[in-house]
């Protein structure tokens, strides 16, 4: 996955940040990732945020390329006491998409 498709962030119990124009349906909108020499045998969750208006996807060469079209996509996101819920919305139709929780290790 490239920075520029690693999107929403929840790294340790507090943490996320991102952005992307990349479409909610992809198979691999949510994925895991170790970094080696951290010491965080678990990893992170990396989010794809989606974007209103432009829509890119992978051009198969190591780059992206806009797909154009009506698209409005973005997420809802509910930071509890033990876990984080995302909720994929597809502004357009009025439909929500997928909904993803992410546990936090908390000491609460």
């Amino acid at each position: 996955m490239t920075e520029a498709r690693q999107g929403l962030t929840i790294a340790g119990p507090d943490g996320f940040s991102g952005h992307t124009h990349w479409d909610l349906n992809l198979s691999d909108r949510v994925v895991r990732r170790v970094v080696p020499g951290t010491g965080n045998l678990e990893g992170f969750t990396v989010v794809n945020t989606s974007a209103a208006q432009v829509r890119w996807m992978d051009d198969g060469k190591g780059g992206e390329v806009s797909l154009g079209g009506a698209f409005d996509q973005g997420l809802q996101v509910e930071v509890g006491p033990h876990s984080v819920v995302i909720e994929a919305r597809d502004f357009t139709t009025g439909t929500w998409l997928k909904q993803l929780t992410v546990p936090l290790h908390t000491s609460a």
